[in-house]
C-alpha cells in the first residue's frame, strides 16, 4: 500500500533527502452554491504589493447567486465592520509575511462568531490608514439589528484572541487596535464605535434601505475569498512611496449578486452570539456550563430550558429547603409524566436542575460503585462533591441523644451486621444539615456572567453543514446559532432531538425497575390481665374438664338451708373418677386428701351433714363457715384419710366442680408503632443496601406526617437488559415512544425476578431482628413480576462507543457533544443525578481539552464541502482520538488539496513544511539547510511537526471516493488517514535519533522505538521478534520510511530476518507502504502497533483507540 503511489509502478519515488518547494497558500471559498454566468461574476483587479519582479495579481472573487432574468426581486444592503490598526513605527500591515494569514483569522472571527453566510462576507485592507474592513451584506434588516447589538463582546475579545495566537507575535509587538466602528457605505455614518473597551451605539435609527455601495478609492482591496499564489522567497521589504497604483473593473450595471430570498416567508427568529448552546438545563448541562464559563471568561454560553417555569420560582415555593422535597417531587410545574409502550409510568425533571428537582435528594457517588466501571471519571465525583459540599449525616451516641435518631442508629446497626450485603449510609442533596439548606444546580450559575439561561424554548433539532452543527431549531421554528452544541435534555429527550437531526440512537435504554413495600415496627406493650387460675390444671386442661369451673363466691353463694357444698382438696382426679365423683359414686380408694399437688375440688354434700340430717357427728356447718367452706381438715381430723366417707351419705356427695382463683397477670405483647421515630419532617432518607455483587439494590425511605411505615424499595441493580428503546415521534404534541423492558428476554426474566426476590429475602431477615414486619401479599416471584416498575434513573440511549466518541462527541460531527446520562455505556449501580452532573464536568473538560490543545488544524477547510469534507473530519478525529496530547500545545497546521497535477499512478504525498523544537518552541523551515545542519543532530521527542501539506490525487480521489467497506470508510479515507500519520511524523522524523536501526548483516533498516516494537512483538507471539523491520522495496518514498509490508506481488516480499528468525510484514496495516489490489476496498486498521510509533515521537496517545488488527503471518 504506497500511500505515495500505486505499486502498478513502485519504483517512481521522491528523493530520500526532503524536497523543499514553494509554498502554495490557497485560501479559497468554494462554499457559493447555485448558477451564474459571466455577468453574475464580478471581478476586481489590483496591485499586490510591491515586489522586485513588479508582478501583477488577479484577484477574482466570485459571488454565485440565482438570477431572476426578468427583474431583480430583492435589495442587497451591507454595512462594514472597520478595524483600525495603529503602530509604533508608522508601518502597514500590508509589509507582514503573515498578512494573509492575519486577514484569515480576523475574517473567520466575525464570520463565524455571527454564524454569517460565507457568501455574505468580504474583507479588504486600506493602506491609507492601516484599515481592515470587513463588508457585511444582507437582506434583512434584522441580520443588521443582532450584529450591532451583540457585537460588543467579540469586540472586546478580539484583541485577546490576536494576542494569544502567537503566530502574530509580529503584528502585536507592533500594531494594536486603536478603534473598531460599525458604519454604513459612508466611513462617517456610524452605526456603533468601540473605543477604550467601550461599545457605544449613537442615538440614530438604522436606516430601512441602504443605497447599494460602490468601493472607496483610497483602498488596497484585498478580497479573502480568491486562489492566491504567494512566493515565500519574494522580499516583501519594500520602499512604501514605491507601492503602485491599483486598477479596479467596474461592477456589472445590475445582478451584480442577487440572493434568493422569498418574501413570503415570515421571517425568522434567531439568536446568535453563543460559543457554547447547551441543550437542557439538566445537572449535566448546568455543570458543563460552569467548567466552560469558569475556563472560558471571555466566552459566552447559553442554556435553552424548556420549561417555563425559572429557578426563581422554584425558590418561590421554598423547595429550595430540604423538608420540602416530598412536595417538590410531586409539583406538576417541574417535571413531565407520562407512560411508556408497556404503562410504565415515566417521570422526566423539566426545568433548570432537570430529574434533581423532583426526587428524593439521595446523592450516590460512593467510590467503590465509581470504580466499577467509572474509574476514569473518579477524580470528576471528587471534583462534583467539592463543589456541591453534600452532607453525610453523622450517626453516633451520646449520653443524652442517639444521632440522627434511635431509628435511624438501629437501622443501619442491623443491616450492617449481614455479610451478605453492603450497606451505605448516602450524602444527599443538601450543604447544611441544620438549616436545611437543598442544593440546588442551578445555584453554581448566578454569578457566572456570561452564562444565560432561555426558558420555554424546546429544542426540536440540530441543523448541519458538512457535519458541523451550526444551529439549534425549535418546534416554533426559532433558530439559535452557535460555534459547540451540547446536549443534555437527559436520557429520553437527547435521543429524541438526536433522532429529530437524522442521527440514529435510542435503540436501548437503561432503567432500574424495582417493587415496594410498606413496614410497620412492632413495639413492646405492658398488657394487665386478670384471670381465673386453677392449681394443678394447666389451660388446656381446664377446657377439655367436663365439670365447671366456680370460684369462692359461687361455693358461698350455693350453700343454703338445705344443701351444703364444700371443698375438699385431694389429689388429682382422671377423667373417669371424675365422672364417678360426679355420679356420687367412690371414683377410687386412692385418693388421698391433702397432698402437697392436691387440687380444691367442690362437692355438692347434699343434706346428710347438715343438722339434723342424719350424719352421726352431727352438723358440719359450723366447721364449713370456720374453714371458709374447705371441710377437707375436718375430714382428716376426724377420720384421717377417709375421702370414701363422702359416698357414705345419704345422699352421697356428688362432684360438682373444681376452684378458681383469680390472679391479675401483667405480659408484654407486640404492637404496631404510630411513630416509628425516623424525624420524617426533618431528616432525609438517606440509607441503602447492595448485594455484595450489585445484583440488587435497596432503598429505605419514609414520607413526611407518614410516621408509622418504612418504605422498602427492591430494585434492580447492575444488571438491567438492553432491549428497550426511545424513538420519537417528531411532534411537539405527541409524547416519545418508549420502551423500558426492565425484564428483557426469558434469561434476562428470570436472573432479576431471582434477585430482586433474594434483596427481600435478604433484607427482611435484618428488619425482623429489630421489630419491622410486611403484612401485605405473600412476597413471589409472581408477585415481583407484576409489581415491578420504573424507579426513574433513566440512562445509557446514547453510550460512549456507539452514539459517541470517547470525547462525549456524538459520532461524524464536528461540534456536537453530549454531557448527561444518556452517554453512559454501563448500568450505573444507584440514582442517576450525580453520574449526569459529572458526566457535564467529563464532556466540558474534553471540549476545553480540544480547544486548548488541538492536534491537527486544517488551515484550508473553508474550500471544501460535502463527501470531500466529511473524509478529512473523519480522518482528523480518527487522530485526535489517537493522540491525547501534543507536547508543544501547538496543533499541526496543514493545507489539504486534490491536484490533477499528479502523475496517474500517484495517489498523493505529504510533506512537513515547518518543525517546532519542544524546550524552546522555536519554529524553523524544514529546508536543505536546517535538515542538515539542525534536525539531523536532534533526538525523538525533541522536535515535532509545525505545519505541513498534504496532496492527493484528485481523479483517484473523485474515482473512489463513493465505494466504501463494511465500515463505511472508502479507500481515499485510508489513504488520507495514511498520510496523515507521515505529517505527525511516522517516516519523516524518524532521521531524528532514537529510531532507526541499521542491521550491517542485512544492509537493511529495523525500528528502535520502544512502544511500537512492544506492539509489534505482541502481534507475533509465537515468534521471538526483536524488531519491527522497515520497508526495503520501492522508492524513496516507500523504502525506509514506512513498517515492512511483507508480501505484495510485484511490490514487496515477505523475507525479513534478524538473527536468523524470522520477522513477518505487516501487510494490511495503515501504515505499511503499499497499496492493495482488488476492486473491493480493503480495511485498512490504525492498530496499536501505530499508535505505538506516535508515542515514540513524543505524542500522549490512547491505545484504546486502535483498531483491531489480527495478521496471519504464515499466509501466502
Amino acid at each position: 500500500k504506497d500511500m505515495f503511489f500505486l505499486n502498478e509502478n513502485p519504483i517512481k519515488g521522491i528523493q530520500r533527502k526532503p524536497t523543499i518547494g514553494k509554498n502554495k497558500i490557497v485560501v479559497k471559498n468554494s462554499n457559493q452554491v447555485g448558477k451564474t454566468n459571466e455577468k453574475s461574476i464580478k471581478r476586481e483587479k489590483i496591485i499586490k504589493i510591491n515586489n522586485p519582479t513588479n508582478i501583477e495579481h488577479q484577484i477574482n472573487q466570485m459571488y454565485h447567486a440565482n438570477q431572476n432574468n426578468a427583474k431583480k426581486i430583492d435589495t442587497i444592503n451591507y454595512f462594514f465592520v472597520r478595524l483600525y490598526f495603529d503602530s509604533q513605527n508608522n508601518s502597514y500591515l500590508a509589509l507582514q509575511n503573515n498578512i494573509w494569514e492575519f486577514l484569515n483569522f480576523i475574517h473567520s472571527k466575525i464570520e463565524k462568531s455571527f454564524v454569517l453566510d460565507p457568501n455574505n462576507i468580504q474583507t479588504f485592507y486600506s493602506s491609507s490608514d492601516n484599515q481592515v474592513r470587513v463588508k457585511i451584506y444582507y437582506r434583512d434588516l434584522n441580520i443588521k439589528r443582532i450584529f450591532i447589538n451583540t457585537c460588543s463582546n467579540l469586540f472586546s475579545n478580539i484583541n485577546f484572541f490576536i494576542k494569544n495566537t502567537t503566530n502574530f507575535v509580529n503584528i502585536t509587538n507592533n500594531f494594536h487596535i486603536d478603534t473598531i466602528k460599525v458604519t454604513n457605505e459612508s466611513e462617517k455614518n456610524v452605526l456603533g464605535i468601540f473605543e477604550n473597551d467601550t461599545f457605544i451605539i449613537p442615538d440614530i435609527p438604522i436606516e430601512e434601505n441602504i443605497d447599494n455601495p460602490g468601493i472607496l478609492e483610497d483602498d488596497l482591496d484585498i478580497g479573502l475569498d480568491i486562489d492566491l499564489d504567494i512566493d515565500p522567497n519574494v522580499d516583501l521589504d519594500v520602499d512604501i512611496e514605491n507601492i503602485p497604483d491599483f486598477s479596479i473593473d467596474e461592477y456589472e450595471d445590475e445582478d451584480d449578486i442577487i440572493i434568493n430570498i422569498h418574501n413570503d416567508k415570515p421571517p425568522i427568529k434567531t439568536t446568535t452570539g453563543y460559543d457554547f448552546v447547551i441543550i437542557g438545563g439538566s445537572p449535566g448541562g448546568i455543570m458543563t456550563a460552569y467548567t466552560l464559563a469558569t475556563e472560558y471568561i471571555d466566552k459566552k454560553i447559553l442554556i435553552v430550558e424548556s420549561n417555563t417555569n425559572t429557578l426563581d420560582n422554584y425558590k418561590k415555593e421554598k423547595y429550595n429547603n430540604t423538608t420540602k422535597w416530598w412536595e417538590a417531587s410531586n409539583d406538576n410545574n417541574y417535571k413531565n409524566t407520562f407512560t411508556d409502550v408497556d404503562n410504565n409510568v415515566i417521570s422526566q425533571g423539566e426545568g433548570l436542575g432537570g430529574g434533581s428537582l423532583h426526587f428524593g435528594l439521595q446523592y450516590i457517588d460512593h467510590y467503590d460503585l465509581v470504580d466499577l466501571d467509572y474509574a476514569d471519571w473518579h477524580k470528576e465525583f471528587v471534583q462534583l462533591s467539592n463543589i456541591l459540599h453534600p452532607q453525610t449525616y453523622k450517626y453516633g451516641i451520646s449520653e443524652n441523644n442517639t444521632f440522627p435518631s434511635k431509628a435511624h442508629f438501629d437501622l443501619l446497626s442491623e443491616l450492617s451486621k449481614s455479610q451478605e450485603m453492603i450497606t451505605y449510609n448516602n450524602k444527599i442533596y443538601s450543604d447544611n444539615l441544620s438549616t436545611d439548606s437543598r442544593i440546588l444546580y442551578g445555584n453554581l450559575l448566578s454569578n457566572l456572567k456570561n452564562v444565560d439561561v432561555k426558558y420555554n424554548t424546546k429544542i426540536k433539532n440540530i441543523n448541519f453543514a458538512n457535519n458541523i452543527a451550526t444551529s439549534c431549531q425549535t418546534y416554533d421554528g426559532e433558530i439559535i446559532y452557535g460555534d459547540y452544541f451540547i446536549m443534555s435534555a437527559g436520557a429520553i429527550q437527547t435521543p429524541v432531538i438526536l433522532q429529530n437531526s437524522n442521527i440514529e440512537c435510542g435503540n436501548q435504554i437503561f432503567d432500574h425497575g424495582g417493587f415496594t413495600l410498606l413496614y410497620d415496627k412492632l413495639v413492646d406493650e405492658t398488657t394487665i390481665e386478670t384471670k381465673n387460675v386453677t392449681k394443678g390444671y394447666s389451660e388446656d386442661e381446664m377446657q377439655n374438664l367436663d365439670i365447671p369451673l366456680l370460684t369462692f363466691k359461687n361455693v358461698k353463694e350455693m350453700n343454703t338451708k338445705l344443701k351444703m357444698v364444700a371443698i375438699i382438696n385431694h389429689t388429682k382426679l382422671a377423667d373417669g373418677e371424675i365422672k364417678k365423683a360426679s355420679d356420687g359414686k367412690l371414683p377410687s380408694y386412692n385418693i388421698k386428701l391433702d397432698e402437697p399437688n392436691s387440687i380444691k375440688y367442690i362437692y355438692d354434700m347434699g343434706t346428710f351433714w347438715l343438722p339434723r340430717k342424719g350424719h352421726p357427728g352431727g352438723s358440719l356447718t359450723k366447721n364449713l363457715v370456720e374453714n371458709e367452706y374447705d371441710l377437707t381438715s375436718t375430714l382428716l381430723g376426724r377420720h384421717g384419710q377417709s375421702y370414701s366417707r363422702l359416698f357414705l351419705g345419704t345422699p352421697p356427695a356428688k362432684l360438682i366442680g373444681v376452684l378458681t382463683i383469680p390472679e391479675t397477670i401483667s405480659k408484654e405483647i407486640k404492637i404496631p408503632t404510630n411513630d416509628i421515630g425516623f424525624n420524617n419532617n426533618k431528616i432525609v432518607p438517606h440509607l441503602q443496601t447492595h448485594d455484595i455483587n450489585h445484583k440488587w439494590q435497596t432503598y429505605y425511605s419514609y414520607l413526611p406526617n407518614l410516621m408509622n411505615k418504612m418504605i422498602v424499595t427492591h430494585a434492580q441493580c447492575k444488571n438491567l437488559p438492553k432491549t428497550g428503546y426511545v424513538k420519537t415521534s417528531g411532534n411537539s404534541d405527541q409524547r416519545p415512544l418508549v420502551k423500558l423492558d426492565h425484564l428483557g428476554n426469558v434469561k434476562q426474566r428470570e436472573l432479576t425476578l431471582n434477585y430482586l426476590y433474594d434483596a427481600y429475602v435478604k433484607n427482611n431477615v435484618q428488619l425482623e431482628q429489630i421489630g419491622y414486619i410486611y403484612n401485605g401479599p405473600k412476597i413471589t416471584k409472581s408477585f415481583i413480576e407484576k409489581s415491578i416498575n420504573s424507579i426513574y434513573h433513566y440512562h445509557g440511549t446514547c453510550p460512549i462507543g456507539d452514539v459517541v466518541d470517547k470525547n462525549h462527541k456524538v459520532n461524524d460531527t464536528n461540534n456536537l457533544y453530549i454531557a448527561d446520562c444518556s452517554i453512559l455505556s454501563r448500568p450505573w449501580p444507584g440514582s442517576t443525578s450525580v453520574p449526569a452532573a459529572v458526566s457535564g464536568i467529563v464532556t466540558a473538560n474534553k471540549i476545553i481539552n480540544k480547544i486548548n490543545n488541538p492536534i491537527l488544524e486544517w488551515v484550508n477547510s473553508h474550500e471544501y464541502s460535502g463527501i470531500t469534507y466529511n473524509i478529512v473530519m473523519k480522518c482528523l478525529n480518527k487522530w485526535r482520538s489517537v493522540i491525547t496530547n501534543v507536547p508543544t500545545n501547538k496543533p499541526i497546521q496543514f493545507t489539504f488539496s486534490l491536484s490533477n497535477d499528479l502523475e496517474p499512478n500517484v495517489l498523493g504525498a505529504a510533506s512537513i513544511t515547518k518543525y517546532i523544537i519542544k524546550d524552546t518552541l522555536e519554529i524553523k523551515e524544514l529546508n536543505e539547510d536546517n535538515y542538515y545542519n539542525d534536525l539531523k543532530n536532534r533526538s525523538v521527542r525533541e522536535v515535532f511537526p509545525y505545519s505541513g501539506n498534504i496532496i492527493l490525487n484528485k481523479k483517484i480521489w473523485n474515482s473512489k471516493i463513493n465505494k466504501v467497506d463494511k465500515y463505511n470508510n472508502s479507500s481515499v479515507y485510508y489513504t488520507l488517514l495514511h498520510e496523515l500519520g507521515h505529517l505527525l511524523g511516522i517516516g519523516p522524523l524518524w532521521i531524528l535519533y532514537g529510531v532507526l536501526l541499521y542491521d550491517d548483516k542485512t544492509e537493511d533498516f529495523f525500528y528502535g522505538g520502544e512502544n511500537g516494537n512492544r506492539e509489534y512483538k505482541n502481534l507475533f507471539p509465537d515468534l521471538n521478534v526483536s524488531y519491527m523491520p522497515l520497508e526495503n522495496d520501492g522508492g524513496a518514498g516507500t523504502a525506509i520510511v514506512h513498517p515492512e509490508e511483507g508480501h505484495e506481488e510485484g511490490a514487496s516480499k515477505n523475507n525479513r530476518y534478524f538473527n536468523g528468525i524470522f520477522h513477518p510484514g505487516l501487510d494490511t496495516e495503515l501504515m505499511t507502504g503499499w497499496a492493495e489490489r482488488g476492486e473491493d476496498v480493503i480495511n485498512l486498521p490504525l492498530s496499536r502497533v501505530t499508535i505505538g510509533m506516535i508515542e515514540d515521537l513524543g505524542y500522549s496517545v490512547d491505545y484504546d483507540a486502535a483498531d483491531k488488527f489480527i495478521i496471519n503471518y504464515k499466509k501466502k
